[in-house]
């Protein structure tokens, strides 16, 4: 039954884009789920709640390096419920822009320094329940939940004379 698994098709999907400094970029990972029941470990207590509306993203963020590499940081957050007029400051400026509730993981941010060329894979473990990776990280489909990764790649730093050598 194994080796039938291997055979199937896997589902791809791509998307590039071009990011400057500390961009936010939104990398969706899940689709909206109606409703998503969460255990949380904060504290040295386990709670839970239950997300209504809500969908798995990936806040991400490149701050290229002077030695051609870039930070890359991916933070987990969960967006839920309707969407609702808000205003945020930003660049000491006030927006105003629709967008939904956020639940940010914090605690769960990942950094990572790549070179050009190289990737970051992101997974959960199988059998992880109600946790937060599931949520991220497996899709229903007719054969039952299959495992989902996520590849971050970065495919390079621009030139530019703040990251040239000196002479």
């Amino acid at each position: 039954a194994q080796a039938a698994e291997l055979l199937a098709e896997p589902i791809v999907h791509g998307r590039s884009c071009r990011l400057r400094r500390n961009q936010r970029f939104e990398v969706q990972a899940s689709e909206v789920y109606p409703s998503l029941p969460l255990l949380i470990c904060a504290d040295s207590e386990l709670g839970g709640r239950t997300f209504e509306q809500a969908q798995a993203i990936y806040a991400l963020r490149v701050d290229p390096r002077p030695d051609r590499k870039a930070l890359v940081e991916l933070t987990p957050e969960l967006h839920h419920g309707a969407p609702r007029w808000r205003y945020t400051g930003e660049g000491g400026a006030m927006h105003q822009d629709i967008r939904k509730d956020r639940e940010v993981f914090d605690r769960l941010r990942l950094t990572a320094k790549l070179c050009p060329g190289e990737m970051l894979v992101l997974m959960s473990l199988p059998d992880a329940g109600s946790r937060l990776g599931h949520y991220f990280h497996t899709v229903d489909s007719a054969d039952g939940p299959q495992q989902k990764l996520i590849l971050i790649r970065l495919a390079e730093i621009p030139p530019s004379d703040t990251f040239a050598d000196a002479p």
